[in-house]
């Protein structure tokens, strides 16, 4: 397979082949480049699926990915004395859920991605009250989780979420 032409807007360039693959990197990310039968054929085996066999998917995939990174030599790991020093300046956090974000969440509760997308969206603030990917106005924030958004207020080591919408 040859290298995609050069393009700006996607950075990628094929670095090497991995099973009769090529794999490119885009914007620090790593893909496979597979034919679109075979790409059609593996999305066909994810949709027919059980919950069981995708679980058990992810955490092979999980696995695969660690044993690579060990193999690579941890890139980009660090130190726990690093770790620790990098977390010192953290304080703990307490984030509270408002009745009026509780009710969307559990009329929605069905789509478990949506769900799952926004645990990670309330979550990034614990980390970082103002997550580069937040809009801000006013007192007010708002992340993307998939089709919602999510809407939080900081005040101190107190975070409220406001809102959770699905924007249709």
């Amino acid at each position: 397979m040859s290298s995609p032409p050069s393009d700006e807007a996607m950075n990628a360039q094929s670095t090497e082949a991995t099973d009769q693959h090529d794999v490119i990197h885009l914007g620090g990310e790593a893909a496979v480049v597979v034919p679109m039968d075979e790409y059609r054929r593996l999305r066909a085996l994810e949709l027919r699926a059980s919950a069981e066999d995708l679980e058990a998917a992810e955490a092979d995939a999980v696995l695969q990915a660690h044993q690579e990174w060990m193999a690579a030599g941890r890139p980009g790991a660090v130190s726990h004395e690093e770790a620790m020093a990098e977390a010192s300046w953290r304080r703990p956090v307490r984030i509270e859920w408002s009745p009026k974000a509780r009710a969307p969440a559990r009329r929605n509760m069905d789509d478990q991605d949506g769900m799952r997308a926004i645990g990670v969206a309330v979550a990034a603030p614990a980390v970082d009250p103002n997550p580069r990917n937040a809009f801000i106005r006013g007192d007010y924030r708002r992340l993307r989780a998939g089709p919602y958004r999510v809407m939080y207020v900081v005040d101190d080591d107190v975070i409220t979420i406001e809102r959770v919408d699905l924007v249709r």
